[in-house]
């Protein structure tokens, strides 16, 4: 139960900061005009657009390392640990 409720705390502060980063890249570049708005709207699109591939690229990529070399990391996680 202590696991959820630490992890219930978390996202309001990521909320926030999300929030007021994305607040201030539109004031930023609504002062520079109309171009850097619409510059601003469509790299916000593009990140929220590719989000998912990125999600998939990192469940592959443990998974392959997890297959592929998890003695390596094993013996090399030991190794440095010691």
């Amino acid at each position: 139960m202590t696991t959820l409720r630490s992890t219930k705390r978390k996202f309001p502060l990521e909320r926030t900061l999300s929030v007021l980063t994305t607040k201030l890249a539109t004031l930023m570049a609504a002062r520079l005009g109309p171009i850097a708005m619409d510059a601003l709207q469509i790299c916000l699109r593009f990140l929220s657009a590719s989000q998912p591939m990125d999600a998939y690229a990192f469940i592959v990529d443990g998974s392959h390392y997890g297959v592929s070399d998890f003695p390596y990391a094993a013996y090399s996680m030991t190794f440095v640990g010691v």
